[in-house]
């Protein structure tokens, strides 16, 4: 064995998205038929990953579009992620949106998407849910674009499952939610990314997050990745790879499970789009859930 160096800079193998060839798009199928239209090629592209510990000033939302919470302490035990998805979404819920509104200021904030994720007992890449358990993502991406976040907030206010766990008479009615998105100058709202491990005993080693500062990324970089679902199409943007020399990532390394690692996937503001992917950090050793 050999003493591991956690500081600093290191090398690192991220998948930026091939753009389509000519009568194709990028994306892929989610519980659907494959019709032929997607492609889904990755490359994989060398870059420097630097440690997010170390940024003078600290990363913050306003800035990178990204920022690191640490003392954060949840109610709920390792298990209760895995065993108990009432108390997810009773208590765990609310404590994120505290955890939320503090480092945002926003006056109102809405959980959704929970996943655990783990390396060793992933079902697939896109289990959602609160127990069961999804692969990590090695793909460099955005879970939004400039037109599909509005569309997905109005989607939000009509569900009925959200509107439920999310205290449904606070939430914007279908109306009010398409008011907002057709003022351009209207009501500011975000997606926001809370990335953390429920391993209270290990520090994530394998596979951890990376998160690109929003700065170094120019629009003309970006291009659509379409997921289609039987009943919808989302849109993630992907990044193109011919320019990843100008793209500047960090880690958080060793991540415990009192730290949250808080990123933009879409703000009315800038900066609007933090792309991000898990990576396999050559330093690492064992998994755990995040």
């Amino acid at each position: 064995s050999f003493p591991v160096q956690w500081n600093g800079t290191v090398k690192a193998m991220l998948n930026y998205q091939e753009p389509p060839p000519e009568g194709k798009r990028t994306g892929r199928y989610i519980n659907c038929p494959d019709e032929g239209e997607l492609v889904d090629e990755h490359i994989p592209t060398c870059v420097d990953m630097q440690d997010g510990r170390k940024l003078q000033p600290a990363a913050s939302l306003s800035c990178e579009g990204f920022c690191l919470a640490t003392n954060f302490v949840t109610s709920l035990s390792q298990s209760d992620f895995t065993e108990k998805p009432e108390r997810v979404k009773s208590v765990y819920y609310k404590e994120i949106r505290d955890l939320v509104k503090a480092q945002t200021g926003a006056s109102k904030v809405f959980v959704f998407d929970s996943t655990l994720r783990n390396s060793q007992e992933a079902t697939s890449l896109n289990a959602t849910g609160t127990t069961k358990k999804a692969a990590p993502v090695l793909r460099v991406h955005c879970d939004y674009t400039e037109t599909g976040a509005p569309r997905r907030f109005v989607q939000l206010a009509s569900d009925d499952d959200f509107r439920t766990t999310n205290e449904p008479e606070s939430f914007p009615t279908k109306a009010e939610a398409e008011a907002i998105v057709n003022d351009k100058d209207g009501q500011r709202y975000a997606f926001i990314n809370i990335w953390k491990s429920i391993d209270v005993q290990n520090s994530v080693l394998e596979r951890p997050l990376a998160v690109c500062d929003a700065r170094s990324v120019s629009d003309e970089d970006r291009f659509l990745y379409e997921l289609h679902f039987p009943h919808r199409v989302g849109e993630n943007y992907s990044l193109n790879h011919t320019t990843n020399s100008k793209h500047k990532w960090y880690t958080f390394n060793k991540m415990s499970s009192n730290e949250c690692l808080i990123f933009k996937v879409y703000d009315r503001v800038e900066p609007k789009f933090v792309f991000h992917s898990a990576w396999n950090d050559p330093r690492g050793g064992f998994s755990s859930y995040r």
